[in-house]
């Protein structure tokens, strides 16, 4: 009866530790110059969990125990997911994503007094940047 009892205490036991959230925390660089990347979006995917790094590319973040695998995006880098694999800290480096755009679209919308809406979109291409001349307001 004992050995029953020990055997089930020891069950629950294992399968709380299991369950248990546990916190990741870690740096998030540049792999070019290895300077703090602030603002960068940490999520546990399939999850609503996410923070983002501080000035000095600083995180931490609870994830639930099920879960295994940590995604980091910031604008102009490629997404990466990190498996945790029992680690506490994860450092990553992000690598730039450059991409070149070819157009800009601009949309505006404006009201009128009689309260109908109009809008206006506009197509400017890189063509049209290229003889502009640059000035500067210096006194």
């Amino acid at each position: 009866m004992k050995k029953l009892i020990l055997f089930l205490f020891s069950m629950v036991f294992t399968v709380s530790v299991i369950a248990q959230d546990r916190t990741i925390t870690g740096v998030i660089t540049d792999a070019n110059d290895g300077d703090p990347l602030p603002g960068v979006t940490v999520v546990v995917p399939g999850t609503t969990i996410g923070v983002s790094t501080n000035v000095e590319g600083e995180y931490s973040i609870r994830v639930p125990g099920e879960r295994n695998r940590l995604r980091f995006s910031f604008v102009g880098f490629r997404t990466h997911d990190e498996q945790i694999d029992g680690r506490t800290t994860i450092n990553v480096q992000l690598e730039e994503d450059v991409q070149l755009l070819d157009d800009i679209v601009v949309v505006g919308f404006g009201a009128l007094p009689r309260r109908q809406i109009t809008s206006s979109i506009s197509r400017v291409t890189s063509d049209a940047f290229a003889d502009v001349s640059l000035t500067t307001a210096e006194q």
